[in-house]
């Protein structure tokens, strides 16, 4: 499964994409690293249809070299395929998947966060994302990247379009969000809401052919609508208060 930025509302995945990731997981064939141990162990690697072909993936290895030489044919760039599909080490770095992630979406008018656990699901550019230590401190950060208060706060780095400030990027990380304490108690409270609020957000139902941003609209309302909402605003404001 592939996440795109629309496949996100708040505190909840909507969709996702299928896709094939040319990544071997099992690191067959002789390209090795030296571990601490300086064992030689197989490297997990993304291939190309050269290795895709040496590790008995024909039918892969026959659609990458299509693809490599539209790329060779067309490209703008002095860059391989393989290193546009890895740039900056943006997809190899998510293997393999953590056991937590938090997501928020780059883009809009309104900032979509969710927790992201136990999925191998890869991060589409669309969509911000980091790997944490814990669910709580998943939730916790779900929380006030939902929040209208972190909505406003960034507004001012924010660019501005016809439909007012747009585009989250970094910009949210100007702010001053303090690093989760297990043992804060009001970080603790933030977290509970937030997992009501994932709850909530989880019963709403995805319409079949319904554009994202108005499943996003009735998620945001079943909130307001329950009262959690109201909640987690007053919590983030306590946060960013104690700051």
């Amino acid at each position: 499964p592939v996440l795109l930025g629309e496949s996100i509302a708040p505190f909840r995945v909507l969709t996702s994409q299928q896709a094939v990731i040319p990544w071997d997981m099992e690191g067959h064939g002789t390209n090795l690293d030296l571990d601490i141990h300086t064992r030689a162990v197989p490297r997990q690697q993304l291939m190309d249809a050269k290795t895709a072909a040496e590790r008995g993936h024909l039918e892969l290895a026959q659609w990458l070299e299509k693809t490599e030489a539209l790329w060779e044919q067309h490209k703008r760039s002095p860059i391989s395929f393989l290193q546009q599909c890895d740039y900056y080490g943006k997809l190899s770095c998510q293997f393999p998947p953590a056991s937590v992630r938090v997501v928020y979406t780059k883009a809009g008018t309104n900032l979509a966060a969710c927790a992201i656990q136990k999925s191998t699901a890869i991060i589409d550019h669309m969509l911000y994302w980091a790997a944490v230590e814990s669910l709580e401190e998943a939730r916790y950060l779900c929380g006030i990247l939902n929040s209208e208060a972190l909505r406003s706060g960034v507004e001012q780095f924010q660019v501005q379009g016809q439909w007012g400030a747009r585009h989250f990027d970094k910009y949210v990380f100007n702010l001053p969000i303090p690093r989760f304490s297990i043992g804060n108690a009001l970080h603790g409270e933030l977290a509970q809401a937030a997992k009501t609020a994932e709850e909530i957000a989880k019963a709403v139902e995805v319409k079949k052919d319904e554009h994202f941003t108005r499943a996003r609209a009735r998620v945001r309302s079943a909130l307001a609508e329950h009262g959690v909402a109201a909640q987690l605003e007053r919590l983030v404001g306590k946060v960013f208060g104690d700051v």
